[in-house]
């Protein structure tokens, strides 16, 4: 009897899919991770299908082997979920294309995209089309992550405050269910019967759940103008004036803000550039659809609680309170000439193709796994309803950034709580109208611990698991969190991503997999007898995977891996407009 191993390799091939093992250059590539806690974490092969006839041949091979499937888009999960040990990982970085559509029926454009498309070729085809009329596609921050990954788990955009979440815009989907059958579902299916449901439920708890999806059509949307503005301010937090930071933050937090109005903040501790006299930095980012007075004005009139009135608010001691309430105005004022001096009206397609990446470098570099380093990761969803509970979780950021200097002084590390600001349009959808539960919440806040030496792997764990304790109780039921900010870690994972959908939604993987297949290994698969259990892999994994070997062979280099995740793109320039004509034409036109 000939080698499983060497059997299911060979009809992969005789079948002419792409399959390669340890030590090809497509197989490291396709491995590398830029969170090293997932390091040794190695398939037995890599698959890199071309269509999704090679998906479902790659299935039913999978059936047949007895062996789990790894999906992976775009390689961002933070719980380390793209990363396979053991088994095959799908890599669906060939199947990438994306076209533009005109929607005859509803007046409108589609955007039709293939499984393993990342944001930023949608963007890249956006701008490429030259649809400089408003249209956007409710995409990424970050241009590297993942349009399936993106869109099943949900999708806060930078926009979803004025359009609603990117599964909302969702029409259709192929996916190759674990049967390895090819199926379309969408908008236009009875929501009564299974291909209904299954178009519900992959609207939110799609990812490594019901199959590997291959095609994505969804609505390009249109803004109420045109021109967009987008900003970038890096405040840098004093020692000395860290209460007007608090306050600050308090009527940020707790404010009003219109829905066409997105800032989005990170609070970091880099303990490279941190000073006793400057602890942290706090980065905000703004979207604004609409024109620049209109932005200025929002900006302006909103966080203009009287001084005195807000340090009796949160300061009740007068010997806590700040010396001088009139001088938080004054910082108050700096930080809004600041914030709107830092940002520029364009179209939104340049926004799109080149702004976003500007905006979240950061994150952006830490994506690639040529910035190699240990990261862990956990989410909450909160609403800003309780100006105290707000003040107490701005009380214990400052803490623990506090506690994180003083406790890592002289390492190389960052501690980062980074708020999304959601509500808005999401909040007009109920609970069940998507596996998404938690519509009414104002932030997405996720934290991220991320060093560099693996000593320190067992004291930086501490203190993330200290940090969640501290502040998870705070989210909306105590326990909200996002299933595209996983964490691998999370006991409750089920009701924290799910609530009050998690029974429907494992209803339905028993009907799309009825014969308990499980092909797609993910550790937080709704369809596992108990979904309240760890991941048996735990974090680091062990060398090699099942079969897979630790053999590396010729490792590409860092730049081959950075071509090879933005080759399509990354040097692609407008056709008809350099960046300066953009920029100077929004300054010409007149303002609302």
């Amino acid at each position: 009897m000939s080698n499983p191993i060497e059997t299911t390799e060979a009809d992969l091939r005789e079948a002419g899919v792409p399959i390669y093992t340890a030590g090809n250059r497509e197989f490291e590539l396709s491995v590398a991770t830029p969170n090293f806690l997932y390091r040794y974490h190695r398939p037995t092969w890599v698959v890199r299908p071309r269509n999704d006839k090679d998906v479902a041949t790659t299935v039913g091979f999978a059936n047949t082997m007895g062996e789990r499937i790894t999906v992976k888009n775009g390689g961002h999960s933070y719980a380390g979920f793209s990363n396979a040990n053991g088994g095959i990982l799908v890599d669906l970085c060939n199947m990438k294309a994306v076209k533009i559509e005109d929607n005859t029926e509803e007046d409108t454009k589609v955007m039709i995209m293939s499984g393993g498309a990342l944001w930023g070729d949608a963007y890249h085809e956006l701008a490429a089309g030259k649809h400089d009329d408003g249209f956007i596609v409710n995409g990424g921050r970050c241009p590297l992550v993942g349009v399936s990954g993106f869109l099943l788990g949900g999708g806060f955009g930078p926009f979803s405050r004025s359009v609603g979440m990117g599964m909302d815009q969702l029409v259709e989907v192929d996916v190759v269910t674990a049967e390895g059958e090819i199926v379309t579902v969408g908008e236009n299916d009875s929501p009564e019967d299974n291909k209904g449901k299954l178009f519900w439920a992959l609207r939110g708890c799609g990812g490594g759940n019901y199959g590997i999806v291959t095609r994505l059509k969804i609505r390009v949307k249109k803004l109420r103008d045109p021109w967009v503005i987008a900003g970038r301010l890096t405040w840098n937090v004093t020692k000395e004036k860290l209460q007007y930071f608090k306050m600050l933050m308090f009527e940020f937090y707790t404010g009003c803000w219109e829905n066409y109005l997105t800032i989005d903040t990170t609070w970091e501790c880099d303990l490279s550039k941190s000073s006793d006299s400057r602890p942290f930095s706090t980065r905000f980012i703004a979207y604004y659809d609409g024109r620049e007075a209109a932005f200025k004005n929002e900006i302006n009139s909103k966080m203009s609680t009287d001084a005195s009135v807000l340090a009796e608010l949160l300061y009740p001691d007068p010997s806590s309170r700040p010396v001088d309430p009139n001088e938080y105005f004054k910082y108050r004022q700096s930080f809004k000439e600041q914030l709107i001096r830092r940002s520029l009206a364009e179209k939104s397609t340049m926004f799109f193709h080149e702004t976003l990446w500007a905006q979240w470098s950061e994150e952006t570099r830490r994506s690639l796994p040529t910035d190699r380093a240990y990261t862990l990761y956990s989410s909450w969803i909160i609403k800003n309803d309780d100006g105290r509970k707000i003040q107490t979780i701005t009380d214990i950021i400052s803490e623990r950034i506090q506690r994180f200097r003083v406790k890592f002084t002289g390492e190389r590390g960052t501690f980062g709580v980074t708020w999304i600001h959601v509500g808005g349009e999401i909040s007009k959808k109920q609970a069940k109208d998507t596996p998404y539960p938690w519509r009414q919440g104002d932030f997405c806040v996720y934290i991220l611990v991320r060093w560099h030496e693996k000593w320190l792997v067992k004291e930086m764990g501490t203190f993330f698991d200290e940090c969640k304790d501290k502040l998870k109780q705070y989210s909306i039921e105590g326990k909200a969190s996002y299933v595209n900010f996983p964490d691998r870690c999370l006991s409750n994972w089920s009701e924290a991503y799910y609530g009050e959908n998690l029974q429907e939604l494992k209803l339905i993987h028993q009907r799309w997999d009825p014969n308990n297949r499980h092909v797609l290994r993910f550790p937080q698969n709704i369809g596992r007898q108990d979904s309240t259990l760890r991941d048996p892999e735990g974090v680091e994994g062990a060398p090699g995977g099942s079969r897979g070997g630790f053999q590396r062979g010729a490792l590409p280099s860092g730049e081959d891996v950075r071509r090879e995740w933005t080759k399509d793109w990354e040097d692609f320039q407008l056709p008809s407009h350099s960046y300066e004509d953009y920029v100077s034409q929004g300054e010409q036109l007149p303002r609302c």
